[in-house]
């Protein structure tokens, strides 16, 4: 599967991807919003680990902006955040997101989100 991880925390980045590579899959970083869509754009991921608080343009508006792209409407992308209240909740589902998970995020709860597209 092709991943793309968001995530304005570099490291925090790196260690998911890897995670994701260890699994067998191809993987892409971006760590910024901007950054995140032209990687989609060019990558064409099957599915997108976002963080929402970022800088400059936060998960919620990268969500938005990926979902208005034809060729990234079918991404499942998934909100990795910090925030578990029902009004960040609420905002993800608004904003176009599959799901919503709280960091950190256990490997098993990705697998499963992996296993259920494929």
């Amino acid at each position: 599967m092709k991943i793309l991880v968001v995530d304005d925390y570099e490291s925090a980045a790196f260690v998911t991807g890897h995670m994701f590579e260890m699994l067998g899959h191809e993987v892409r970083l971006a760590y910024s919003g901007n950054e995140a869509l032209k990687k989609a754009k060019a990558f064409k991921p099957t599915f997108i680990l976002l963080d929402i608080g970022m800088p400059e343009m936060d998960g919620f508006e990268t969500c938005r902006l990926l979902r208005s792209e034809p060729d990234l409407k079918e991404i499942q992308i998934v909100a990795a955040t910090g925030y578990g209240d029902d009004d960040t909740i609420e905002e993800c589902r608004r904003a176009g997101f599959d799901q919503h998970l709280l960091k950190p995020i256990e490997i098993k709860r990705i697998q499963q989100l992996i296993n259920s597209i494929n």
